[in-house]
Parts: C-alpha cells; sequence; structure tokens
C-alpha cells in the first residue's frame, strides 16, 4: 500500500470508527455528556486521535441527517481491514454502548448489524463481547 492509500486507508478507518461510536452512543435514543467523554476516551485509545466534543456533536447531527445505514459507512474499509481492526471497531462499540452499566438490546442490534458490515460471523462478534465482559 503506498502512502497516499495508506493515509486514504487510515482517514476512512478513523471516519468509520467515529460514525460507529456516535451511532453506537444513539442506539439508545439517549446522549449524555458520559458518553461523549467515553468516546472520547475510546476514540483516542483505539485511533491514536483527539476529538472535540465539538467533533462529536457534529459527527451526531451529521449522523441524524444521513439516511445511510453503517454498513455503507464501514463499506470501504471492507477487504482493507485486518480481523485486528474489525476486533478494534466492535471493540469500541461495545465499550460505548457498556458506560452506562447496561447494554441495551437496541446496542446489540447495533453491535450485530457492525459485525455483519465488516463481514464478521455472529460468533466472532458475541465472541468479542464475551470476552470484554470477562475482563
Amino acid at each position: 500500500m503506498g502512502e497516499g492509500d495508506q493515509e486514504q486507508f487510515d482517514s476512512q478507518l478513523e471516519a468509520g470508527m467515529k460514525r460507529t461510536l456516535v451511532l453506537m452512543m444513539m442506539a439508545d435514543g439517549e446522549i449524555d455528556e458520559n458518553e461523549v467523554s467515553a468516546i472520547q476516551r475510546v476514540y483516542r485509545h483505539w485511533m491514536d486521535v483527539d476529538l472535540s466534543e465539538d467533533d462529536i456533536r457534529t459527527e451526531a447531527v451529521a449522523a441524524l441527517s444521513d439516511t445511510r445505514g453503517i454498513a455503507e459507512h464501514l463499506n470501504a474499509l471492507v477487504g482493507r481491514i485486518n480481523s485486528d481492526g474489525k476486533e478494534a471497531i466492535v471493540s469500541a462499540a461495545f465499550m460505548i454502548a457498556a458506560m452506562d452499566g447496561h447494554v441495551a438490546e437496541s446496542e446489540l442490534d447495533f453491535l450485530a448489524q457492525v459485525g455483519a458490515a465488516l463481514e464478521m460471523e455472529a460468533g466472532e462478534v458475541q465472541g468479542i463481547i464475551e470476552g470484554l465482559l470477562a475482563e
């Protein structure tokens, strides 16, 4: 992968991760300051990039008006992202879902959509979730 290709991939990965985390935050129908802070921490951990509160709120507004599903946002990564990258996206999304101590059914459904969008088997996604719960 050339330098330009790598930069494009990195940009797509960052955008896919950001949209995934914001949609996960919104999956239970509530947005609170703790979730925004959690997205900042989780995104920094996985992407090594800082997001401001404004970045997150801007992404949330964009997500609300976007008719595309998560599969269309992650489509650019399929075939280019390895299993570690897929696990990172699912893990990061789960961390946001579990941040309030309860994972709603809508959040589990969204995790399944993320996994499917990344062409993961349902058992792989479940294994990641179980591994994180065991920690």
